[in-house]
Parts: C-alpha cells; structure tokens; sequence
C-alpha cells in the first residue's frame, strides 16, 4: 500500500501502479468455477475419445503415406542406407533426424502406432504446460479444462493426425518459458523455437547454461550417431530450406503474404529470400523491443508467436500456438494477487 492508497497490481504483462477500487468477486469466481467444471468433464470426455477411438484409428490408418510421420520414416530409413535425407520434403535439423533415425529398424505399421502415442502424449504435455504457464499450480480439473480447449481449437485434430511434431515443440516451450533447457531442445527439433531461446539467453544470461548444456548435449549425440554428412548437407542447403508447398493457400506466414501481394511466385530467388530476412528481422526485433519491460514468460510468449507468423511457414493448423500467449495473458491478468510495493 502506498502513501496514496495504491497497490502495485500486475494488471498488463509489466507491474504499474493504479488505484484500487474494492469489487465483490464471488460472481466471478463462481462463473469460472462452473466453467472449469463443464471444461474439465468436456477435456475427460475427449480424452477417452482419444484413447479408444482416435488413436486405435490413426494407429491402423492405411493413407499414410501423405503425412508428415511417413516423411520422418523415409528419413530414417534413407538415413539407415546412407542416402542424402534434404532431398525432399524433409526440412528439419540433424537433430530431430537423429532422434527419428532408430524408427528404421521398425515396420511402417510399428513406428506409425507408436508415433501417434507419442503424439497423444504431446498433447497431454501440452495441456499441462499450459496449465503451468496459466495457474502455476497443476490440478487434474485444470489439466482437463486446457485439454478441452486445445482439443477444439481449429488445427489440433489436423497436427496429431498427420503426426507432426509441431506439438511437441509447443509442449517443450510451454513447459520451458521463461528460460528453460526445453526451448534449446524444441530450436534443435525445428528452427524457429531458437529465436526465443537466444531471446531467453539475451533477458536472463545467467541461464545460458541451461540453453547451451541442452543444445550441445543433442548435437553432440547427433554427430556420434549420424556423423558430420547431414549437417554439412543440412547448410549447403541453406539450412532452412523452403519447401514447394511455400504458396500453399494454408501458409498465413506474414512474409509468404507479403511475397503474394506482390505476386512473386519464385520463393528461392534473391527477392524473396530478402522479404524472408527483413520481415522476421522487423518483427521479431520490434517484438523484443516491445517487450523488454514485461516479464520474461510474457515477453517470450511474444517473441514465439511473432516468430512463427514470420517465418517462411505459418500454417493455418498452427492455431493452437496461441495458447501460449493466452496462458500467460490469464495468468497476468485474472490469477494473480496484487503485490506490495514501496
């Protein structure tokens, strides 16, 4: 309490002083009591729907052959022959290839059952990482409730049943914010989670550490078990290679929208590959500047989503990454307690 009867209340995403006005909260807490009920019993519902209808389903689906899972198989098996693995739709890091690369002593049919565990287990991890980012403290309603909401968000059906491991990615960052070894691990799986990793490194350097033991630890075992080859064919390629389907109508990247308006179609050629390094570098630095006096989960939850939307891709399925933010926003603006100041 100051001199003035004003508290410091987290009320944005930085702390500022205002005056307090005394408000009866018992409607509001009921109201979100009753929503977390009908959430919470709706995620438990879903959930037994994931268990014994989606994944036996997705598990002995036959059309797998256009999904992303059966990418990441043909580059374990190419991988097991000694063939070149950036050849094709395969855009990932050595990293990720490396931790795929056992997956070719398996059967198709094996690895896309045991693939689509793992991504149910994505999904979990990703519910409670959010629950984490919004309340702090883990409850199973709660947990449920976040299952609930990713589950009906438009593009979460679409990611786990091609099998792509942009889920994974979103679990480790939600469980890593503000500066976790985890954001380290998901820049090694895909490129775009490293801006907020340096991001992370560049607010709190004393968690470098973190960043840099997590980041060596998997190129380290990447190199042991595929040797220098992929990561030298990985950078002749340009590291993030674009694929064909940049122009695809469900890519909503801000500079893939760019390059249409001004209907460039050639998305290798010199000017396209300016408009990919200037927008991001806008963005994401006008992102971090905007952002330097909120909290360092809050900032990173910025940085990510500006990130991702101007990347060279941006899927219309990548709707459930705004969970992130929302999160964070729920947990600034409705969870937490005013704090003293001065």
């Amino acid at each position: 309490m100051t001199a003035e009867g004003s508290v410091v209340r987290v009320t944005s995403l930085s702390a500022e002083t205002e005056p307090v006005s005394e408000r009866p909260r018992g409607a509001q807490t009921r109201w979100g009591a009753r929503a977390e009920l009908v959430l919470s019993w709706t995620g438990a519902g879903l959930g037994l729907v994931m268990l014994f209808l989606w994944l036996p389903r997705n598990a002995t689906r036959v059309d797998v052959r256009e999904m992303d899972l059966y990418v990441y198989y043909q580059t374990a098996v190419r991988l097991a022959h000694g063939q070149p693995i950036y050849t094709g739709p395969f855009v990932y890091p050595p990293m990720f290839a490396a931790l795929i690369r056992p997956a070719a002593a398996m059967p198709l049919r094996v690895f896309q059952a045991c693939w689509y565990v793992i991504m149910m287990g994505a999904f979990w991890a990703y519910a409670t990482g959010l629950t984490r980012l919004a309340f702090g403290r883990l409850t199973l309603s709660r947990v449920l409730a976040a299952a609930a909401l990713v589950a009906l968000t438009p593009g979460t059906n679409s990611i786990m049943g091609l099998g792509n491991i942009d889920l994974i990615i979103w679990a480790l960052v939600a469980w890593s914010l503000p500066a976790g070894a985890g954001l380290a691990l998901a820049a090694c799986l895909k490129v775009y989670p490293a801006v907020v990793a340096v991001a992370a490194v560049v607010r709190r350097p004393s968690t470098a550490w973190r960043q840099l033991g997590a980041a060596t630890a998997l190129v380290s075992f990447s190199l042991l078990l595929l040797g220098p080859g992929p990561f030298a064919e990985w950078l002749r390629s340009g590291a993030t290679p674009l694929p064909d389907c940049t122009l695809l109508p469900a890519n909503v990247s801000l500079s893939t929208g760019i390059l249409r308006l001004l209907h460039v179609t050639d998305v290798r050629g010199g000017f396209a590959r300016a408009i990919y390094i200037v927008v991001p570098a806008v963005l994401i630095g006008g992102t971090f500047w905007r952002t330097r006096r909120w909290t360092g989960t809050a900032a990173g939850a910025a940085v990510l989503v500006a990130t991702a939307w101007s990347a060279p891709v941006c899927w219309s399925d990548w709707l459930p990454i705004l969970h992130i933010p929302l999160a964070v926003w729920l947990r600034h603006h409705l969870r937490l307690e005013p704090q003293r100041g001065a």
